[in-house]
């Protein structure tokens, strides 16, 4: 039931904290505890964790029901696309959970916007080799190691390229 939103891993702990409450008190402080220590919630997020008022959550649900992904128009020529923009999916759904993260210090660390998160997610999926560039930009302009796992791909999008996931590597994958 969690929002895809920026700070995505925030919004399902917070989530699971309250489905914990609701059958054992230990069951959630057991996950407050575990979050706040790894970070994925902030101490006051894990202190308050609170779902949105009925009214609300019912305005968020219908939203979702409804929801279509938002996509984000970004620079193309960064990496090796020429004057193309780069189409990417933004994680922008109504937000669930008012929950943030915490990073050093366990202070918070609010989250970033729907377009800072698609760009740095953009970014490092660059750096890693991570995308199959096929037959959309010149031999000479790809920045596509050969030996890397491809998860997403790049396709013609009418004057665009658009980013799409093929599948997702959760690390177990045969070497």
């Amino acid at each position: 039931a969690a929002s895809v939103v920026s700070n995505f891993y925030a919004q399902v702990a917070a989530g699971m904290v309250q489905a914990a409450a609701g059958m054992n008190a230990q069951y959630a402080r057991a996950l407050k505890s575990t979050f706040i220590r790894r970070g994925i919630l902030s101490i006051q997020s894990a202190t308050t964790v609170t779902s949105l008022t009925e009214a609300a959550t019912s305005m968020v649900a219908n939203a979702m029901g409804t929801y279509a992904p938002i996509h984000l128009a970004i620079p193309g020529a960064p990496y090796g696309l020429g004057d193309r923009p780069l189409l990417v999916e933004t994680p922008s759904q109504p937000r669930r959970f008012s929950a943030i993260a915490a990073h050093n210090e366990f202070a918070p660390q609010p989250a970033p916007s729907s377009e800072a998160a698609a760009r740095g997610f953009v970014d490092q999926l660059f750096r890693q080799g991570r995308i199959d560039f096929g037959n959309v930009a010149a031999e000479e302009d790809r920045i596509d190691p050969v030996s890397s796992l491809k998860t997403h791909r790049l396709v013609h999008s009418d004057g665009a390229v658009r980013l799409e996931r093929v599948l997702c590597d959760c690390g177990l994958r045969h070497h």
